[in-house]
């Protein structure tokens, strides 16, 4: 037994012949029962592992939250401090952000897989605009409250849970589709995200920016440039960048927090539509994406990486723009919040679709 131990490859397609005589008697819907039985052990010793770091990235943002809804209950923050560092985000630590992601390697080996991922991330991003203009009609929204909605289901929290979450469930290996595939999303907040919410705010008084004269805009551009050279930027450079960009999600989660305390607990629950918007940013718009994939015989990271970006929460970004620009933050913040606690458990679902 001890040698046919050795011989046998659990899992792998092989001969029946050249099967040693404890496998070879087994019929072959015996054995693809060993090796679904073989997957399924693997699963479950490596569920527990991702779905662990999964809760923690969620409970990290959620200390970050409290963190803010204390301070501005203790009067450490007020409005005026919270509009402030919404302006920061957006002027400054989220270009450099989209700066610092694009300092990556590239090899001309993977030059095929970032093809494939980028034309599947331009289909994923035509798709998410389908139901980015059916989703609001669909819920019956007025105008600020499209907005937010659009920005929910075409944006998902990729920055700051994506990579994480990825190398938790899919290894290493998988960042780099994570990165190829979130190239342009930088620009696209700062053009589209921007859009949605210039066109529907309410603001009296101020002069909305144009979207493609913005600083994110500018670094977003900057950033694929550099991306596209045979060099990097001097650590002189790249060390501050990185500084900047990181305070982005510490800064966002704790406005979120400020502005969630202008709401009472019960209400953070309240609205149907807001409860629609959720479901399709954490189920319908990932099993979309998946269904579609799985048509053209997509597999591997190629399948799992869109497919786990699709089901990330709502970008946490998008209280901050509705602040910034007049729409319903109050709205924005319960969607960040509700959708990031219920990925906690969707998450590990589609990692296990997919993988």
């Amino acid at each position: 037994m001890r040698l046919c131990r050795k011989k046998c490859a659990i899992g792998k397609k092989v001969n029946a012949a050249a099967l040693p005589p404890c496998l070879s008697l087994l019929t072959r819907r015996e054995r693809g029962k060993l090796r679904e039985f073989d997957a399924l052990a693997a699963f479950l010793y490596t569920a527990p592992m991702a779905f662990t770091s999964a809760f923690v990235q969620v409970v990290i943002l959620f200390i970050l939250i409290i963190a803010g809804y204390a301070a501005r209950k203790a009067g450490v923050l007020d409005l005026q401090v919270t509009r402030g560092f919404s302006r920061f985000i957006l002027s400054i630590s989220l270009p450099a952000l989209a700066i610092s992601s694009l300092q990556i390697e590239f090899s001309h080996e993977r030059l095929t897989d970032a093809a494939l991922i980028f034309c599947i991330m331009v289909g994923c991003y035509l798709l998410y605009s389908v139901y980015a203009w059916f989703v609001p009609k669909l819920l019956r929204a007025n105008r600020q409250d499209a907005a937010v909605y659009r920005f929910c289901v075409f944006f998902s929290n990729t920055a700051f849970m994506g990579y994480p979450v990825l190398e938790a469930f899919f290894g290493k290996e998988a960042v780099f589709y994570g990165v190829v595939f979130n190239i342009i999303y930088p620009l696209l907040m700062f053009t589209v995200g921007t859009g949605f919410m210039v066109f529907a705010g309410d603001t009296p008084g101020k002069k909305h920016p144009i979207p493609w004269k913005n600083p994110g805009v500018i670094a977003s551009v900057s950033g694929f440039i550099l991306f596209l050279m045979p060099f990097r930027l001097p650590p002189i450079l790249e060390r501050p960048l990185d500084m900047l960009g990181g305070l982005t999600t510490p800064l966002s989660m704790i406005v979120i927090g400020s502005l969630l305390t202008h709401l009472r607990f019960r209400d953070i629950w309240k609205g149907a539509g807001m409860y629609g918007g959720i479901i399709f940013r954490l189920a319908v718009i990932p099993l979309s994406v998946f269904a579609l994939l799985k048509l053209f015989g997509f597999s591997g990271y190629l399948l799992s990486v869109p497919v786990l970006f699709s089901a990330m929460p709502a970008a946490a970004n998008i209280s901050i723009f509705a602040n910034q620009f007049g729409c319903n933050e109050g709205l924005a913040s319960r969607l960040v919040f509700l959708s990031t606690l219920v990925s906690v458990f969707t998450l590990p679902l589609f990692a296990l679709l997919t993988g």
